[in-house]
């Protein structure tokens, strides 16, 4: 391969990077939490779900992206950002770790958006 073809690869994958999205959600907080109260769920319920998206948004990452880093359906991930399923504790932990946090700070995190 010489430097050309190279660098046109570059620029192709560097092009296709700008073009991939971030993460898309389609409620605003206020209907997460609407949500959440209609579904007689508590607080931290809309606390889990905001944490979430902000820790997605940190890090670029979009519901597939999350599911490969988590191990855990792209369908199961867009229930909980829609507030249609809860998530088990063992795909909070998955979750969790996937951005290199303990389940601990994660909950932190979700109390933290709950009460605000």
């Amino acid at each position: 391969m010489n430097d050309e073809s190279g660098l046109e690869v570059s620029q192709a994958s560097e092009e296709k990077a700008k073009r991939r999205r971030g993460p898309v959600f389609t409620l605003t907080e206020e209907q997460v939490f609407h949500r959440c109260e209609q579904r007689k769920h508590s607080r931290i319920c809309a606390g889990q779900v905001l944490a979430l998206r902000d820790l997605m948004c940190r890090a670029g990452w979009s519901i597939k992206a999350l599911a490969g880093h988590a191990n855990v359906s792209i369908s199961h991930l867009s229930d909980f950002l829609n507030v249609k399923k809860f998530f088990t504790t063992e795909c909070l932990f998955r979750v969790a770790r996937a951005f290199g946090l303990l389940l601990s700070r994660f909950d932190k995190m979700a109390e933290a958006r709950a009460a605000a």
